[in-house]
C-alpha cells in the first residue's frame, strides 16, 4: 500500500487545486473485511495481488486531502481523493 500511496500522492500534484482522483477497483473497507473475502474464496484467491484497503488508505490521506470511500460491492468500492482538505463539496 505504500506505493500506491506515494503513487496517488505524486498524481495530485499534478492536478489543479480541487481536482480529484477516483480510484474504481478490487478493495475493502477494513483488513478484517479483506480477510473474510479471502477465507471465502481461498481456492481462487489471487495471493500475488496486492488489494488495497480503504480506511488504512485514508488514514494516510486525511490529514492533507479529503477523501472519501464508496462501497460497490461486498469486494470492490471508488477511492476518491481530492487535491484540498476543503474539497468537500463534490
Amino acid at each position: 500500500d505504500e506505493e500506491k500511496i506515494g503513487f496517488i500522492k505524486s498524481l495530485l500534484k499534478l492536478l489543479n487545486s480541487n481536482g480529484k482522483i477516483l480510484i474504481g477497483d478490487v478493495s475493502f473497507e477494513t483488513s478484517q473485511k479483506l480477510e473474510q473475502c479471502k477465507e471465502m474464496y481461498k481456492e481462487i484467491w489471487d495471493n500475488e495481488e496486492i488489494y488495497f484497503i480503504a480506511n488504512e488508505m485514508m488514514k494516510s490521506f486525511n490529514e492533507l486531502y479529503y477523501c472519501s470511500y464508496d462501497k460497490i460491492s461486498h469486494c470492490s468500492g471508488v477511492l476518491t481523493v481530492v487535491n484540498s482538505i476543503m474539497g468537500t463539496d463534490f
